[in-house]
């Protein structure tokens, strides 16, 4: 999907606004525990190396840019959702938000950044919440599909915020060493094993 991903943004005609959504009751549910549970260290070292690529597609976009949340947004997909200038959600029971207090990992740098963007919704922002909740919020706009498009443009793009993101400077290894860090500690690799195991099992009993 990473890949994927980040060679559309690359084919993109970026005079034109980007518009992202999900598909079958998901926009993004982030980190595929199942793929990544054999992972080493360096290998997810650069799995994420990609992600935040893909984030950074997103954030240094030079038209406006939308997301459509159609379904689940958790964590690396929440954080997805976040880095466009736009959300819009349609209605429906399922959960958006960064699970980070729950599980006790930090994020990559980044997923932090745009984190840090909603310092004020922090507390909000860091469990998972039913969808209605973010209504009418400044996070997240409460619409239809059909009024995604019927927005102007013209009137949004000046508003856009455009940060400079960079994947490789000091901080942003020192942030993504602490991700890597959190994300093979032992009490974290033990919950990821849990979590993996009530998926298959899940997946077996259907």
């Amino acid at each position: 999907f990473l890949n994927e991903f980040n060679s559309l943004m690359k084919s993109c005609n970026t005079s034109l606004p980007l518009l992202i959504k999900g598909s079958n009751g998901y926009f993004c549910p982030g980190i595929d525990l199942l793929y990544t549970l054999k992972m080493s260290i360096d290998e997810m070292r650069n799995y994420i190396i990609k992600f935040d690529k893909m984030l950074v597609s997103v954030l240094s976009y030079p038209s406006a840019t939308f997301t459509y949340i159609n379904g689940y947004a958790i964590a690396g997909g929440f954080a997805l959702a976040l880095a466009s200038d736009y959300r819009i959600a349609s209605n429906g029971d399922y959960y958006v938000g960064y699970n980070r207090d729950r599980i006790g990992i930090d994020l990559p740098p980044v997923a932090r950044l745009i984190y840090n963007r909603y310092s004020d919704t922090k507390q909000k922002i860091s469990g998972l919440y039913k969808i209605k909740e973010f209504m009418s919020t400044s996070i997240i706009d409460y619409k239809n599909s059909k009024e995604i498009l019927e927005i102007d443009e013209m009137k949004t793009k000046n508003k856009r915020f455009k940060p400079f993101v960079s994947i490789d400077t000091a901080q942003e290894l020192n942030e993504r060493q602490e991700f890597i860090n959190s994300w093979f500690r032992d009490d974290v690799v033990t919950y990821r094993k849990d979590i993996t195991k009530k998926m298959l099992e899940s997946k077996l009993n259907n």
